[in-house]
């Protein structure tokens, strides 16, 4: 006999399966999501999977594609942001790349967590002109340099 594990119990499972900040993790709702249509309409209808953001571009070019997915799905919801930004000829100075930045910089009245690697100081300066305030972060941890060898 087999009994059917509760929405909210396993939405719980869920969350912590989701909180991570390490790039691994980041896409655990997308994997969760595709496992049958009960698991995503859960992964879906919770918006607290989607809160912990991974922005490394050189590292993981399709954290610039889920960023904006990842926001919405949050829907408003307090974040926890790790943005590694390395200075590398394939990403520095795109369209899509700066874009993404500066969408991820106009969220931070929303982080409750930070954790920021730069190595170019103007990004930081991106990151401190978006006009939002910090009002809701807990905790900020700022890491210089994050340098990554060339291929």
């Amino acid at each position: 006999m087999s009994f059917p594990v509760q929405t909210e119990v396993l939405a719980a499972i869920f969350l912590f399966a989701c909180d991570s900040f390490e790039r691994e993790y980041y896409k655990t709702p997308l994997f969760l999501s595709l496992v049958c249509p009960r698991w995503r309409e859960i992964v879906q209808s919770t918006p607290a999977l989607w809160t912990h953001l991974y922005f490394d571009p050189y590292d993981d070019p399709s954290s610039l594609d889920l960023l904006e997915h990842y926001l919405l799905m949050a829907d408003g919801l307090p974040l926890f942001v790790k943005i590694i930004d390395a200075f590398t000829d394939v990403h520095w100075g795109t369209d899509a790349y700066l874009g993404r930045l500066a969408t991820l910089c106009s969220t931070s009245a929303r982080w409750k967590v930070a954790e920021i690697h730069m190595v170019l100081f103007n990004n930081f300066e991106r990151l401190l002109d978006s006009g939002d305030t910090l009002a809701q972060l807990e905790s900020l941890t700022l890491k210089w340099p994050l340098v990554r060898p060339r291929d």
